[in-house]
């Protein structure tokens, strides 16, 4: 089992979006441990988190969810910010400007040169979030 404490201050109560030099050296050491942890393939994973009070939770974690925090606490440890985007089926032209970090004008003419596949729905622009995907590992050479 593997423990969390959980930090004084909530996220939510953050101004800074950018981690401190204590949120990199916990989250350096936090992805050691997790890294670890994935080498056993397990299908779930059981966390404690306690709190600053000594409130103890214990939660099952889906291996891909453990996955994923791992991949966040390599990110912070780097000194990043991290922000997690559900994958829908389909996305709107935000929405996919916002995942390649492109503006929305700009994924518009991608769209209309046909560099990206999208179809309409009613006026609307949808895209497939797979579509996105293979822009991104090969679309770069189109351009």
């Amino acid at each position: 089992m593997f423990k969390l404490e959980r930090a004084r201050m909530s996220v939510r109560k953050r101004l800074s979006p950018f981690p401190s030099a204590n949120d990199i050296e916990l989250a350096h050491e936090g992805k050691r441990v997790l890294r670890e942890l994935l080498k056993n393939n397990a299908p779930c994973y059981s966390v404690e988190v306690l709190s600053s009070d000594g409130e103890s939770n214990v939660i099952q974690l889906p291996a891909i969810a453990f996955s994923l925090l791992a991949e966040a606490l390599h990110e912070i440890s780097n000194g990043s910010s991290v922000k997690v985007m559900p994958q829908q089926p389909e996305l709107t032209t935000q929405e996919a400007a916002d995942a390649l970090n492109v503006s929305r004008p700009f994924l518009i003419k991608l769209l209309e040169s046909g560099q990206i596949p999208f179809h309409r729905v009613g006026t609307h622009r949808r895209i497939k979030h797979k579509d996105i995907i293979e822009f991104t590992l090969n679309g770069d050479n189109k351009k």
